[in-house]
C-alpha cells in the first residue's frame, strides 16, 4: 500500500460524521413518519419548532399568543416540528367539529365527541393505549393528533383524510 491512497484523516472523520448524521436521520424518520414522508399538501410545506428563548406569550398580539401557545402545547406531540397542518386539526379540535373527507370530493361534519366511537374502534391499529370510556375532546384531540404523526390521518385544505398505512 502506497501512502497516497491513505485517507487524510480530516477527510475520515467527515466521513464518519455524515455516517453518524445518516444514521439519526434515519431513527428519527422511523419514529416520527410523519416528518419523514411529508404528504404534498400546503399544510406540511411549513413546520414550526418552538423556541425556548422566545419571547413570552403576553407581549404578543392575541392571534400570535394563541398561534405560539398552540405549537407550545403540541410540540412534544410532534417531536418539536409542528406542521402548519397540525394547528388546522387543533382549530378544529377546538370548535369541537372536525370535516372528514368521506371520498370523492365529499365531506361530513363530525363532532369530536363522536369521533371517539370512530377511535375507539380502530386505535388498536396505531396504538396500544385503548381510548378511554368517556373519553373526552381533550383525549380524542390527543390521540387524533398522535394518529396524524404517525401519519394515519392528513390535513389538506382544513379537511382531513384518513391514510392507509402501508
Amino acid at each position: 500500500m502506497t501512502r497516497n491512497n491513505r485517507k487524510h484523516p480530516s477527510a475520515r472523520d467527515r466521513r464518519r460524521a455524515r455516517q453518524a448524521a445518516a444514521r439519526v436521520s434515519r431513527t428519527a424518520a422511523c419514529s416520527y413518519p410523519l416528518f419523514a414522508h411529508r404528504p404534498p399538501y400546503t399544510g406540511y410545506g411549513l413546520w414550526l419548532t418552538p423556541k425556548s428563548d422566545a419571547r413570552d406569550v403576553e407581549d404578543l398580539p392575541v392571534a400570535a399568543a394563541t398561534v405560539l401557545a398552540m405549537v407550545r402545547d403540541l410540540a412534544p406531540l410532534y417531536q418539536d416540528q409542528v406542521p402548519t397542518a397540525a394547528l388546522y386539526l387543533e382549530q378544529q379540535i377546538r370548535a369541537g367539529v372536525l370535516h372528514v373527507a368521506t371520498g370523492q370530493g365529499a365531506v361530513t361534519s363530525v363532532p369530536v365527541p363522536d369521533m371517539a366511537t370512530v377511535l375507539a374502534e380502530t386505535a388498536h391499529y396505531f396504538s396500544e393505549e385503548p381510548v378511554p370510556d368517556g373519553a373526552d375532546g381533550e383525549d380524542v384531540g390527543r390521540m387524533l393528533h398522535e394518529l396524524h404523526a404517525l401519519g394515519a390521518l392528513v390535513v389538506d385544505d382544513n379537511v382531513i383524510r384518513l391514510a392507509v398505512l402501508v
